[in-house]
């Protein structure tokens, strides 16, 4: 798949779920700066995942 079009289906799929994960994220780490830390991860995490799996 292209780069490109991998890019765009990713964030397809999960800019619905950003403002849960957010929120969800800023609970677990109990702190906004370290709730945004942690959803950057995660977030990086599932797009090297992501795309792996469309190559």
């Amino acid at each position: 798949m292209h780069k490109a079009l991998s890019d765009a289906k990713f964030e397809e799929l999960t800019i619905k779920h950003l403002a849960e994960l957010r929120r969800n994220s800023r609970k677990l780490a109990g702190a906004d700066w370290d709730g945004e830390d942690l959803l950057q991860e995660t977030m990086l995490k599932a797009f090297r995942r992501y795309d792996g799996l469309s190559s």
